[in-house]
């Protein structure tokens, strides 16, 4: 990954309109909006964020207007990712990818009334992100997108447990791999 340093702060992003989605808590097992407990009904668009990188938001409008009007309130996106039949995703060979895009990527979700639910790892991560540091990198700037963002997006760090490559004990961060 050519990112610059991962402990760079995204402060220089500029703000991209504003959203109506309160941010989520999460208390033991529940998440929580604004102290009541939420539930969160989510929906597949897998490769949404790699439409919204090289179509533009035109070209996503259609699917997160369809899963808000279905009763979908979270938006299932993948972030590295070379599978076919679904598409290809790499991070480095999108010089702002952690940036400005994803920040405008969850306000446009936000619009919809989706929260993003992003994941990780999707598959063969060694293949798509070079090393095992390299997709400790990407965790660790999906971490600091969403906080930037205002920390009202999710992340999922494993697509698959049961895929070898994505196995939980090969990846370090705050985050627990506990299950809600």
């Amino acid at each position: 990954i050519t990112a610059p340093d991962v402990n760079a702060t995204l402060d220089a992003v500029p703000a991209v309109g504003s959203t109506a989605l309160a941010p989520l808590d999460v208390q033991g097992r529940f998440f929580r909006q604004t102290g009541q407990r939420f539930f969160l009904n989510g929906a597949t668009g897998f490769a949404a964020y790699e439409r919204f990188l090289k179509e533009g938001a035109e070209a996503i409008r259609p699917v997160l207007a369809q899963r808000q009007a279905l009763g979908f309130n979270s938006l299932r996106v993948w972030t590295a990712y070379d599978i076919p039949k679904i598409g290809r995703l790499i991070p480095a060979e999108w010089p702002d990818f952690y940036g400005w895009p994803m920040r405008a990527f969850f306000v446009l979700c936000a619009e919809y009334g989706q929260y993003p639910y992003v994941t990780a790892f999707a598959g063969a991560n060694a293949q798509t992100l070079g090393s095992q540091a390299d997709m400790v990198v990407h965790q660790q700037r999906l971490e600091a997108a969403i906080l930037a963002a205002g920390n009202w997006a999710l992340l999922d760090l494993h697509n698959e447990y049961s895929n070898p490559p994505n196995a939980p004990s090969k990846f370090i961060g705050p985050y627990p791999d506990a299950r809600l």
